[in-house]
């Protein structure tokens, strides 16, 4: 049997990659899942003694740079003194080359893993100059990817704009609304949705509530909602302004139904969007670029629908069958049963 640590849950980037991921995971072998999505002290404690405590010699750790504090020393004492024992590690988020590079213990750990899994080709050249060939890309994935036809009239007016993703500083919100105002108030409007954060400076959403044209805030979607809501739209605004992102799970959404995206270019976004034939790419943080890029789909209908198709062409190397079956390859070639 196979041990799966991390957060497994159905809100939160790294919840729904690990639910998707155990899901496919179980098709074919005997998985238990130590679930970290609960971040109390107490619970953070029983994850502790749990995974010290466990007789598993495969082990699967998949956590973004909070979890790896707690768990990579763990693997490196079962690894040193527990006979057998091999584990694999799922790294969220795009900060891991970083971390390895200053940390001497994460280098070692790293090393020692069967497999280790990142999220983009950047992150995975990140470790490998580090001099790492265990390495592979597991990308954020979609379960069902490419099976829907959804049909869009791009010339419509107005254009909808859908921001899906966590409210919170640091996502873009300001310069996505500043860039948003600056649009002809009658050709579009934009639905906010997503859970406030508790940094999130609440005072950019005085004026905006859920009857407040053109924007509105219309609160959070469940995971298993996503898809259907964003059908109802024409581009997906993704401004985030995070220097760790990895691969965000809503832009594999957003190409699985072909729907047109607009991203910062942040972090690894470029290499997942080839600007102008996948979706369209402004300068982190610049309203203003925002703005103009937003006006180049809104006055091209014929491109967005070009877009849109590529998108659908390009989501299905993101199916979860596709991704996690990859991933299960990778490990048997190391001679795990799974």
């Amino acid at each position: 049997m196979t041990l799966f640590i991390g957060p497994v849950g159905d809100s939160g980037g790294p919840a729904i990659k690990n639910s998707i991921t155990v899901r496919e995971l179980q098709k074919n072998a005997r998985v238990e899942v130590l679930n970290t999505l609960n971040r109390t002290r107490v619970h953070a404690a029983s994850v502790v003694v749990r995974a010290l405590a466990s007789a598993d010699k495969q082990v699967i750790v998949a956590v973004s740079s909070g979890g790896r504090r707690i768990l990579f020393p763990i693997l490196r004492i079962k690894g040193l003194f527990t006979r057998g024992f091999s584990y694999s590690i799922i790294c969220i988020g795009g900060t891991i080359p970083e971390e390895a590079a200053s940390r001497p213990l994460y280098r070692k750990v790293l090393e020692g893993a069967s497999v280790v899994a990142v999220e983009t080709s950047g992150v995975c050249q990140g470790l490998r100059d580090l001099g790492m060939d265990n390495v592979v890309v597991m990308p954020n994935m979609v379960e069902n990817a490419g099976n829907v036809n959804t049909l869009r009239r791009f010339e419509e007016r107005p254009t909808r704009f859908v921001y899906l993703s966590s409210i919170r500083n640091g996502k873009g919100i300001k310069t996505m609304l500043e860039a948003f105002r600056k649009l002809t108030r009658n050709e579009a409007i934009l639905d906010i949705y997503g859970p406030i954060r508790p940094d999130f400076d609440l005072s950019l959403f005085e004026d905006i509530d859920a009857n407040s044209a053109p924007i509105r805030y219309l609160g959070a979607v469940p995971h298993s909602e996503v898809s259907n809501t964003m059908r109802n739209y024409h581009c997906l605004l993704f401004p985030s302004e995070f220097k760790t992102e990895g691969f965000p799970g809503i832009l594999a959404e957003a190409m699985s139904i072909g729907l047109p995206i607009i991203a910062s270019n942040v972090a690894h976004n470029s290499e997942l969007i080839e600007h102008g034939r996948n979706g369209f790419l402004f300068e982190t943080g610049n309203a203003e670029s925002m703005v103009k890029t937003m006006l180049c789909l809104m006055e091209d209908p014929l491109k967005m629908g070009d877009i849109s198709r590529n998108n659908r062409i390009d989501s299905k190397k993101y199916r979860s069958d596709y991704v996690v079956g990859e991933y299960a390859n990778n490990l048997r070639k190391k001679g795990w049963v799974i």
